[in-house]
């Protein structure tokens, strides 16, 4: 691991296929030209159909995953790897978040220190994107309603290597993958910036309560 702070990767540009059906998929009236652009985009559709700020309690949590945050003495595993970084940036302090690669089955751990540095494995990348033939929704994009068209496609890698080879395989989807300790800083900040509310920073505790969450939990 780099004992240096991670550099924020929200302005990194996407690829035009993600921008193209990430906006297609959540409805946007306009396509995010950068990491930090989708995540702002998202943020805001949710909250205009939730009627407020996302919350901590929106993200799926479950009993059973390979992707768990360590904090406190205390351990929560999510139905997706993004909630789990999520999640850990929102709490601040010391935490710990364990996953699975998805090819090789390798274990990846970060850690987040109180003063809010990401210290991720060298060389590791995050995945996100969404399936090329993903049309508009038909209601409104909340956070339950969208983990099956995001979630499946949201990884973290131990090498690009790896990335490529699991992109390969899945023609049909727009992917694009960022350093993962770029990308977690970026997450970092932005979910504190967009994350609010009563009990914006503890999720929901207990087996996939009250999320409609689908698609991929295995590595």
């Amino acid at each position: 691991m780099s004992d240096e702070r991670a550099t924020d990767d929200a302005s990194i540009e996407l690829d035009q296929p993600v921008r193209r059906h990430a906006a297609d998929a959540f409805g946007f009236d306009a396509e995010p030209e950068t990491f930090g652009d989708l995540w702002g985009r998202m943020m805001a559709t949710f909250a205009d159909a939730l009627g407020r700020p996302a919350r901590a309690t929106d993200l799926c949590t479950t009993d059973a995953s390979p992707h768990r945050a360590v904090a406190g003495g205390e351990s929560q595993s999510f139905r997706c790897v993004t909630d789990a970084f999520i999640y850990a940036g929102l709490r601040g302090g010391d935490v710990t978040v364990r996953t699975v690669s998805p090819l090789e089955g390798r274990g990846l751990s970060v850690e987040y220190d109180a003063d809010g540095a990401v210290n991720a494995p060298d060389g590791a990348v995050l995945s996100f994107g969404v399936e090329r033939d993903a049309s508009p929704p038909g209601g409104p994009v909340t956070p339950e309603r969208m983990y099956g068209r995001v979630c499946p496609h949201s990884k973290a890698f131990v090498s690009r290597d790896e990335y490529e080879r699991w992109a390969a395989a899945r023609p049909e989807v727009a992917t694009q993958a960022l350093p993962l300790d770029g990308a977690l800083a970026a997450l970092a900040r932005l979910a504190g910036r967009e994350f609010g509310g009563d009990g914006g920073r503890e999720p929901r505790r207990g087996a996939d309560e009250g999320c409609a969450c689908v698609g991929e939990v295995d590595p």
